[in-house]
């Protein structure tokens, strides 16, 4: 017998006579690399047809394994596979990204996703105190408190952009001002996508602009001012062929490479390594994003579900040149007192609308 083989039934043995004291786990986890929580949040369904639990800072994506449904019916959460417990619970348990357990479960339409294994669920009377802080900007179903170019539609709760059909960027712009704020949405945006977050901004888009690219030398929750002008790194995407016959399939990474910038980086205050950045954002999903704008001159700090991605002063982005060729260059990168919250998409490869922004959220901050 090969050491390997003595070595798993060593493991296996010691590992039966731990489960006759104690009780079945819902899962042997192996070596995936993941991390244990415990959050409270909402279940709902989206068109992905996945049911997602939200906390205040996070999406978690359930995998499609019988126990997280088993573990859900006996919560009294979901019968039948619907939810029918819409009231706030608390799940603990332990996350991955799909990257990191493709191999187990081969299921393409999980790439990049967050795969949850739950150890327990439990009902509560409310959310935390800081969710509850928050105003809706968005009802869900209306342009109310909205001012949007033609392609900006309202679909399934959300808002979702078709693709620009001229260079001039399809805008999105709320008409309540803000000067102090914590800003929380949910976006999804298709590979091929350049849009942009504004902040402070002006009726015409002028005002503080961040990156929402996912295109190839594009990158996420940094100043977007001309091109190179805060890029510490920037992504790829990288298409796997896996598979023969119907079973064909792409598998679809994103990656990053460094920029070396030093320009880049000196102006911002803070700022994520690349590993980390991979490790917390989706680029084929749905991502939370909460952004605080502080200062007279602002101080601007954003984070990715619930990672901080970047720190910097608004007033240190400087505009160096003018570059029309490129797509989404920000010629309107200003910093103004106070403004509205808007988003503009500037490029779309795919021509299914796939830019989407819902549960728009807004905080007043006090200025002291």
């Amino acid at each position: 017998m090969s050491y390997y083989r003595i070595i798993s039934a060593l493991f296996l043995a010691v590992l039966g006579c731990s489960l006759m004291a104690d009780e079945k786990p819902l899962i042997l986890r192996g070596q995936i690399d993941g991390k244990a929580f415990s959050e409270v949040g909402r279940l709902y369904v989206d068109n992905d047809r996945l049911i997602h639990f939200r906390t205040d800072q996070r999406l978690y994506y359930f995998s499609h394994m019988y126990y997280i449904w088993d573990a859900l019916t006996k919560a009294g959460v979901v019968a039948d596979g619907k939810i029918v417990h819409h009231d706030p619970i608390r799940i603990t348990g332990n996350y991955s990204k799909a990257a990191y357990v493709y191999n187990f479960l081969e299921e393409p339409a999980l790439r990049g996703s967050q795969i949850v294994w739950i150890d327990r669920v439990e009902k509560v009377e409310s959310l935390p105190e800081m969710e509850e802080a928050f105003s809706y900007l968005f009802d869900g179903k209306s342009l109310q408190g909205w001012s949007a170019t033609s392609n900006w539609q309202i679909a399934d709760k959300a808002f979702s952009c078709s693709p620009p059909s001229t260079r001039v960027a399809e805008q999105l712009m709320s008409h309540s001002s803000h000067t102090d704020f914590e800003l929380s949405f949910e976006y999804r945006g298709s590979w091929g996508t350049s849009a942009s977050l504004l902040l402070r901004a002006n009726k015409k888009g002028d005002g503080i602009s961040l990156s929402l690219d996912h295109i190839n030398e594009g990158t996420v929750g940094f100043p977007k001012s001309a091109a190179g002008a805060s890029r510490p790194y920037s992504l790829h995407e990288n298409r796997e062929k896996r598979g023969v016959g119907a079973t064909t399939h792409y598998h679809i990474q994103y990656e990053g490479r460094p920029a070396h910038d030093a320009v880049a980086h000196n102006k911002l205050l803070e700022c994520a390594q690349l590993s980390e950045f991979l490790r917390e954002w989706d680029g084929g999903f749905w991502n939370i994003v909460r952004v605080r704008c502080v200062g007279a001159d602002p101080e601007i700090t954003l984070w990715i579900n619930g990672f901080l991605i970047s720190k910097f002063k608004a007033n240190t982005v400087v505009l160096r040149e003018k570059n029309p060729a490129h797509i989404g260059a920000i010629e309107n990168y200003e910093v103004h007192p106070s403004g509205g919250i808007g988003f503009a998409v500037h490029s779309m490869k795919h021509e299914k609308p796939e830019f989407l922004l819902r549960e728009l959220r807004v905080m007043k901050l006090d200025k002291n």
